[in-house]
């Protein structure tokens, strides 16, 4: 399918990974896999934004706008709706004209594009107001019939500032009118949520205002919650009592790294725990009625410099993280895993 799109030489096999991703949840139910798309190193790299390309959430990563319709291209060409890829040429002013440089707007556009397209939105609106003072909401609009027997999700903004890009999309499909006549011919209702996490989407954050990642946090409370032994062992050298850190600090996770390798030392820090409202990574604090994870694990958080709450973290590749782009992976990984504690 991305060969038709792209061109069959420009398409590359990638690695399978283990990568922690609630998207796996989904593909139990129907067959599904990630396609990934180069950002390029041309012109959107410079002006200020530094030197060669970046890890994604990297606070210098830059998003390529020239891709926005090569990959919402790709996205609707999916051979498992079975519906034609619509022509680039007639989707690149909707994808464009949809995307926002605020939430307030994303929202605006959302509404307005499904009241286009006769849906009701309702509205579950949050308890908190956004960074320039607008109600936010989750917002949930149905196209087609209630007793549908499939049901396309289409959602946005599981990591809050991430939602820019779903949103657009959602407002581009709401305004295909070919897209909507496809999906009442294949009896297929598509619901659309838009902004799961308005408050990260509004304030510019992966995390909601508990510092909760959503996208960490597809577990079965009714269930016992894992247990990360990795984090456990290594919970006071990511997190220690001062920063900088300690020696001691650094070499605890030399060690671990020595012992178990880089890859259990990854799955450690980035899968989340459920035991310790003093650590980093803690999904479920909240709900365990703990000490919120965002006055405890960002003592010092450089983001109120910015004007954005200071009970939030660090993105995960934050201002420690910047300093190392040249350095060996493991160290890295290190700083990543600073970053994200600070």
């Amino acid at each position: 399918m991305l060969g038709e799109v792209v061109g069959a030489d420009n398409v590359l096999p990638y690695e399978p990974t283990m990568g922690s991703e609630d998207f796996s949840y989904f593909l139990q139910a129907k067959r599904g896999c990630y396609f990934v798309i180069g950002n390029g190193d041309g012109s959107h790299r410079t002006m200020g934004h530094g030197e060669g390309p970046c890890m994604l959430h990297n606070p210098n990563y830059d998003f390529n706008d020239e891709l926005i319709p090569l990959g919402a291209t790709a996205w609707c060409a999916s051979p498992s709706s079975g519906w034609p890829a619509p022509a680039e040429a007639a989707m690149s002013d909707a994808i464009v004209d949809g995307f926002c440089a605020s939430y307030a707007e994303a929202r605006g556009k959302f509404g307005a594009a499904a009241e286009a397209a006769d849906l009701d939105v309702h509205a579950h609106r949050h308890p908190l107001v956004g960074r320039d003072g607008e109600e936010l909401a989750v917002d949930v609009a149905r196209l087609g019939a209630a007793d549908a027997q499939r049901l396309l999700i289409v959602s946005s903004g599981c990591h809050g500032l991430e939602g820019f890009c779903g949103s657009g999309i959602q407002v581009a499909l709401l305004h295909d009118a070919g897209f909507r006549q496809r999906a009442a011919d294949a009896g297929v209702a598509v619901l659309f949520v838009h902004a799961l996490n308005p408050w990260g989407f509004s304030w510019l954050r992966r995390t909601t205002q508990e510092n909760i990642d959503l996208n960490r946090n597809f577990v079965d409370f009714h269930q016992p919650l894992p247990v990360n032994e990795g984090y456990a062992e290594l919970a006071r050298a990511l997190v220690p009592a001062h920063w900088p850190p300690p020696p001691a600090a650094e070499q605890a996770i030399a060690d671990f790294i020595a012992r178990h390798g880089m890859k259990a030392y990854q799955t450690a820090v980035s899968s989340g725990q459920h035991d310790d409202p003093e650590a980093c990574s803690t999904p479920a604090a909240a709900r365990a009625g703990a000490t919120s994870p965002g006055a405890t694990c960002c003592r010092t958080t450089p983001a109120a410099a910015h004007g954005w709450p200071g009970s939030t973290c660090t993105p995960a590749w934050g201002p420690a993280a910047t300093a190392s782009a040249s350095s060996a992976p493991a160290t890295m990984l290190r700083r990543c895993a600073r970053a994200r504690a600070w």
